[in-house]
């Protein structure tokens, strides 16, 4: 008997989580397209993607909208005020909300977030923007000459023709000092060592002279 009691507590619990669950479970929806860390160039355009698809309909409404990474919510209309018209969004249907940033700066790098509000549940998914340099393929060199060492350096002021101008290298003037420097200090070896041999010849012929005139004056005497 106590069994039976508690099977039919058990079953009519079942049926009422059931009841109660059915009228949410028609309008679940799951993320079709979420967005997704991405690392671009400076200058380089960008898509952040999001759609849901819906499990069974349903009439309950939901809003599918999108947090900066400066934690502003946007609007939902396709020229997004306040970014100078980099900003904008595409969609075709309302289960998909696609954001599009142009002219990536180093301004757009962080944290973005797709939000899907329905009744009172709220779903997010983030994605991570990282910003690198210049595009490789947008850097120019001006007045470069082969066989130059190039200095790459880096600035997040890039022009709106999203091109880099790398900068060259100084001259090598510290290689040519060295060079001179070397050159002089083997020239003074070379002095010094010749002054040496000077020196020591010098003595010897003083010597050869002082034995020659003894030599002549004991000649002189012995006369």
């Amino acid at each position: 008997m106590l069994f039976r009691g508690l099977l039919k507590i058990g079953v009519f619990h079942f049926l009422v989580l059931l009841l109660h669950a059915s009228p949410v479970d028609a309008e679940k929806f799951h993320f079709k397209e979420y967005p997704v860390d991405q690392s671009v160039f400076i200058g380089s355009n960008l898509t952040l993607r999001c759609s849901i698809m819906r499990h069974h309909g349903g009439s309950n409404p939901f809003h599918i909208q999108w947090r900066t990474n400066k934690g502003i919510i946007l609007n939902q209309q396709n020229e997004i005020p306040g970014y100078s018209g980099r900003y904008s969004y595409s969609t075709n249907n309302p289960e998909e909300l696609h954001l599009n940033i142009r002219n990536v700066s180093t301004d757009d790098e962080g944290q973005f977030q797709c939000q899907v509000l329905k009744l009172d549940k709220f779903f997010r998914v983030n994605a991570f923007v990282k910003v690198l340099g210049p595009s490789p393929s947008n850097v120019h060199l001006q007045r470069y000459q082969s066989g130059r060492i190039v200095d790459s350096a880096y600035s997040s002021n890039v022009p709106s023709s999203n091109s880099k101008i790398v900068k060259k290298a100084p001259c090598n003037s510290y290689s040519l000092q060295v060079t001179l420097f070397g050159s002089l200090a083997l020239l003074l070896m070379l002095f010094i060592f010749f002054l040496a041999v000077m020196l020591r010849l010098n003595p010897s012929k003083k010597a050869s002279q002082s034995r020659s005139s003894y030599v002549k004056s004991d000649e002189v005497r012995r006369q």
